[in-house]
């Protein structure tokens, strides 16, 4: 029998780590942080037309499509390409499932770019193990339910995530601190504020889905300086940060290269 590392009986064996990032997604994160580009929606006006007009012969002609988006930016070895194209997401590049075609060079005109990744679809009731980002979380013992923002690290063992403040803090209090001109929502030791995944109903005190509880909460108009051009700029923050208990992802949250570019950004990274 064919024992070597990367084969199985001669036919050649891919592991796929699908928890990081692909090398064409941090190419274009690097070059918008780099740049300061972001997307103009004038730029992909029609291409989510033709998406919908293709998607279900894609996926049918497809087993290896994941997701397909639109984009301004293309990546062609190791250059970007400033040009609205039609991306298709497929979980392994380079391989050709039995019987299938190579996925189109273009769509009505629009050119494609070919991407690895992965989508994952959940519904607002399902229980996610391991914890995934925009899955449905509230706080026990309240009917809001809002979506899972961004992972958050301090230190090594701690895990957690970023949310809307709405979600866990009562209208009164966030009225309070608009009256009372007042950006940080106090939280008191008896007022611990437990999150579950996923959000429920008022009358649910089931502390069986508990994952984490609040840390912070931030809402209010506050004055910040815009990295770029220094100027200074009114924005209202509704904001909570979550300390995870139970559930918190496996991989490492964030790779050296995206680490790198969001201290050169924002000048710090704040634990």
């Amino acid at each position: 029998m064919d024992v070597e590392p990367h084969r199985f009986l001669g036919i050649p064996v891919v592991t796929i780590n699908q928890g990081l990032d692909s090398d064409e997604n941090i190419k274009i994160n690097k070059y918008l942080i780099g740049k300061h580009k972001e997307c103009s929606c004038d730029a992909l006006e029609g291409i989510e037309e033709k998406i919908k007009k293709h998607l279900d012969k894609l996926y049918a002609k497809h087993s290896n499509l994941q997701s397909v988006s639109s984009s301004c930016f293309k990546v062609k070895g190791n250059e970007i390409i400033e040009t609205p194209c039609i991306v298709l997401y497929c979980s392994l590049k380079g391989y050709i499932p039995l019987e299938e075609e190579k996925f189109p060079e273009c769509i009505e005109n629009t050119p494609t770019d070919i991407r690895e990744g992965y989508a994952v679809a959940t519904g607002p009731a399902d229980v996610n193990d391991p914890l995934g980002l925009g899955c449905s979380i509230g706080a026990l013992g309240r009917g809001e339910s809002g979506s899972l923002g961004v992972f958050t690290q301090n230190g090594i063992y701690q895990t957690g995530f970023i949310s809307c403040a709405h979600v866990f803090f009562s209208y009164t209090d966030l009225k309070r601190n608009v009256e009372n001109n007042r950006q940080e929502l106090l939280i008191g030791e008896e007022n611990v504020i437990r999150v579950r995944q996923p959000g429920g109903s008022i009358h649910d005190d089931s502390t069986d889905n508990v994952c984490g509880k609040v840390t912070s909460g931030w809402y209010g108009d506050i004055s910040v300086i815009d990295p770029f051009t220094r100027k200074e700029l009114d924005v209202t923050v509704d904001l909570a940060t979550v300390q995870l208990t139970h559930r918190a992802p496996s991989v490492h949250l964030l790779r050296p290269e995206i680490d790198e570019n969001i201290r050169n950004r924002s000048g710090k990274i704040k634990e």
